[in-house]
């Protein structure tokens, strides 16, 4: 992983929030405090991952303590490979596109809905 390293303000700009949001989801155990502290903050690019991961949960409409309770176990690998994933299988977005998916054409074959 490259040791790029972000202000407070870059790691906002790149993931698409507010340093307001990143230090809420801080506080709230959804990142981990940073690297440094005070004026001079430092993220590295796992912060970013993270960030970009829960965007992709939020959107998948799951609340905020799902989201922590699922990021609490994972690594910045297994971070890395959920993002490199389309959409997680099991989320509400997920199972909404499938119930209101237009029914097959009879006699078409039917797929598998994904696990």
């Amino acid at each position: 992983m490259s040791g790029e390293r972000y202000s407070i303000g870059e790691l906002a700009a790149a993931a698409g929030v507010t340093p307001r949001t990143i230090r809420f989801y801080t506080a709230e155990g959804l990142l981990p405090p940073p690297e440094t502290r005070g004026r001079y903050a430092s993220y590295g690019p796992a912060y970013l991952d993270r960030l970009r991961l829960i965007g992709r949960l939020k959107a998948a409409y799951l609340p905020l303590s799902e989201i922590r309770a699922r990021l609490a176990s994972m690594s910045d690998a297994e971070v890395r490979a959920a993002l490199a994933e389309d959409a997680p299988a099991d989320s509400a977005a997920a199972y909404l596109a499938r119930v209101l998916a237009p029914p097959a054409a009879p006699g078409a074959v039917a797929e598998a809905p994904a696990p």
